[in-house]
């Protein structure tokens, strides 16, 4: 194989590679790939199930409970974590507000909400059936009468009657330094009959099509079953709601850096998983297993709470592999302990930017044999090239007999053509897993490194590292030998221009690490190619 076959192999192979990750970002499975037509979603059944559920809210002198005289109460729980707001009515929680997490980067910025009943839906955890009369709107009395800063564990329990007979207790349980909050439901049937039925558990998010994700991130419901990860684009859900049937861990709603999920430590307490849209609303709804209460028989449900960061070391803790929801990509395998030395060494430098170079470094210095291998390769054939010219013009009319003879010199003068390509190869996966790592993890969210980027998470304000980036992929080429002709060489000459482009809108982590990584390559080159390549003659 010529040299300039395997430039031109290499180069097709990085340019697809760069196109498909910019334009066709890897995703997570989504929901349609798994489910069985048998499970898809009866469209009209289920669109009445939910709509007669949550689509309008319910006259309040409609409410068929006894707690009709009870008013609706707001009161605020706040830890170290978070400040949430809950409601009477519902017995829900009607807002939370992180304390670590601001909008923006400037101090003053307002905190992070991650539900909040401005956005015009009404219950955000509401609990309802029709079949055992729960109103989701139901007047709930609550243990507490002032608001609380939970110092230490601490439990409050709302409690509501139906007409039925039907005592309803929520219990809400809050640790001082997490974002997971306990959240336990209780049914008393204190009638003189039997009461039956299902109760949907609904999850409800705020959604308007500003928010859809782009090419970069997801944004919408997100649901984990049978130990795989689903997204469910909205666009779908609109035309048919999906279904979930087994073994549903947790479901929710997140954007690219948050999270808000219901997580079910017992998968039999939940018999179906609902993902639906209506109006600005997205829900999900988690329809419990069959109950059937004789008089004075109760039946507990125990679930978790989350409302917080996808941030890995804090999801693990939360149970039921909440940290799948961190998308590391088809190489998490190597993405994830790429993640752990990145935190390891911002513990001790402090700085992400910082971080990032070592962490280049790192990997240059490990594949250093590797690429050292390439480029002496390819200088070697660089240097074969007259001899590969007289036996192009002296075997033309012989194809057989010019691979013969071409494979003689490789083998005479022990270069191997694949040499510069196959070490390219090994690092692909490396450089796909990284590329996940820099540019959705949490850890690098208003980030700053130095001078004018102080966000890691977003472009440079100045386009001024891609544009040094385009400048050192210009250099990099120019030390690499070639023997292509004047077309080729030109197409080679648009690479470092179109990937400057392609860089402008990354954040500027990535390319950071581009960069640095393009340096010490140079650095590499000039190191190698200062010496005469030496052919072994015959």
């Amino acid at each position: 194989m010529e040299n300039r076959n395997t430039i031109i192999a290499l180069v097709l192979m990085l340019l697809v590679w760069s196109g498909f990750t910019y334009f066709f970002p890897p995703q997570r499975i989504q929901n349609d790939q798994k489910i069985d037509e048998n499970q898809v979603v009866e469209s009209d059944n289920e669109k009445n199930i939910i709509s007669s559920q949550y689509d309008e809210l319910i006259d309040e002198n409609n409410n068929s409970t006894v707690n009709s005289d009870i008013i609706e109460k707001t009161f605020v729980v706040e830890n170290n974590k978070f400040i949430a707001v809950f409601s009477t009515r519902g017995g829900t929680i009607i807002s939370i507000k992180l304390k670590d997490y601001r909008l923006t980067n400037d101090s003053d910025s307002d905190l992070v909400t991650i539900i909040d009943s401005k956005f015009e839906v009404p219950s955000l955890l509401s609990l309802g059936t029709n079949s055992l009369a729960i109103d989701p709107n139901l007047y709930y009395s609550v243990d507490i009468v002032e608001d609380i800063v939970v110092e230490n564990n601490k439990r409050i329990l709302f409690k509501a009657e139906t007409n039925s007979g039907l005592i309803v207790t929520k219990e809400y349980s809050f640790d001082v330094d997490t974002y997971n909050i306990g959240f336990n439901i209780s049914l008393n049937n204190i009638s003189e009959s039997t009461l039956s039925g299902q109760v949907e558990l609904s999850l409800q998010s705020f959604w308007e099509d500003s928010m859809e994700g782009n090419r970069l991130e997801f944004v919408g419901p997100v649901s984990y079953s049978l130990d795989e990860l689903f997204t469910d684009d909205v666009e779908d859900i609109i035309e048919k709601p999906k279904k979930y049937t087994e073994l549903i861990q947790w479901s929710g709603f997140e954007d690219k850096y948050f999270i808000s999920s219901l997580i079910v430590p017992n998968s039999s307490d939940v018999s179906q998983l609902l993902i639906s849209k209506n109006y600005k609303k997205i829900t999900n709804t988690f329809i419990l297993s069959p109950i059937s209460l004789l008089p004075s028989q109760s039946k507990a449900f125990n679930f978790q709470l989350y409302y917080g960061p996808k941030d890995v070391n804090i999801l693990a803790n939360a149970g039921n592999k909440l940290y799948e929801a961190v998308d590391f990509g088809f190489f998490k395998i190597l993405a994830k302990p790429l993640h752990v030395v990145l935190n390891f060494f911002n513990k001790y430098v402090g700085n992400y930017g910082v971080s990032i170079i070592l962490l280049t470094i790192i990997l240059k210095l490990i594949f250093w044999p590797l690429t050292q291998k390439s480029y002496v390769s390819m200088k070697a054939m660089q240097t074969l090239q007259p001899e590969m010219k007289k036996l192009r013009e002296k075997y033309r009319n012989d194809k057989e007999g010019l691979n013969r003879k071409t494979m003689e010199l490789y083998k005479e003068n022990r270069v191997n053509p694949m040499g510069g390509c196959l070490p390219m190869l090994v690092q692909i996966p490396v450089f796909f897993a990284l590329y996940k790592v820099l540019l959705g993890t949490i850890e690098l969210r208003h980030s700053p490194f130095i001078f004018w980027i102080t966000d890691l998470s977003v472009k440079d304000p100045y386009y001024i590292t891609p544009v040094v980036m385009g400048l050192t992929m210009f250099i990099q080429q120019k030390l690499t030998p070639s023997t292509m002709d004047p077309m080729q060489a030109k197409m080679m000459m648009a690479m470092p221009i179109v990937f400057t482009f392609m860089f402008l809108n990354f954040p500027a982590g990535l390319v950071i690490y581009w960069l640095v990584n393009n340096l010490l390559t140079i650095f590499q080159q000039y190191l190698i190619y200062r010496k005469p390549a030496v052919i072994i003659a015959d």
